[in-house]
């Protein structure tokens, strides 16, 4: 019988170009091989996260579906041990400590994939009363809160509709 009541499942639309690039970014981050891998599909069922996790080429999608993808440790220890193993693969990591984030002043770092989807490794360490006070620009097109960005401004905290110095839409607090 399986000790886990479930396993979240994660699908992502991953174009035929970068496919095999963005499996070999999933298996040093996930630190194992795809348990089924069929021509334009892998799956991966790591035992830490328990996540069931696919990948599925496709001929067109439209990039920024996700906002961004989370994987929560449960201690500081865990966090570091998960940031030197993906520094150790060759991956870039971008830290941040003590952030305030989706009501909770958390510990993290950031990697990138192939594809430019942002994967956030997090430690929660509180639960707070705001979402956050930062607007983040994840890059020119795309705005996310939460997600590794460059910050605007002096941290002031954003509506969700606020405009960004391109006079685009944020997706901040």
């Amino acid at each position: 019988m399986n000790e886990h009541p479930f396993r979240f499942h994660l699908s992502l639309k991953v174009s035929h170009q970068n496919f095999e690039d963005t499996v070999k970014f999933y298996t040093m981050v996930f630190g194992g091989e795809p348990v089924k891998k069929k021509p334009g599909y892998a799956k991966f069922e790591p035992v830490e996260p328990y996540v069931n996790f696919t990948l599925n080429a496709v001929e067109k999608h439209d990039t920024g579906e996700i906002d961004h993808l989370g994987i929560q440790v449960f201690s500081d220890e865990n966090l570091l041990a998960a940031r030197e193993r993906i520094t150790k693969l060759g991956l870039h990591v971008r830290d941040e400590q003590e952030v305030a984030c989706c009501y909770a002043t958390q510990n993290k770092f950031w990697v990138t994939d192939p594809e430019g989807r942002n994967i956030e490794f997090f430690h929660k360490l509180a639960d707070i009363e705001q979402h956050g006070k930062r607007l983040l620009t994840v890059n020119q097109n795309t705005s996310a809160c939460c997600a590794p960005a460059v910050t605007k401004g002096n941290d002031a905290c954003c509506s969700p509709q606020e405009k960004t110095e391109t006079g685009s839409s944020t997706g901040c607090c």
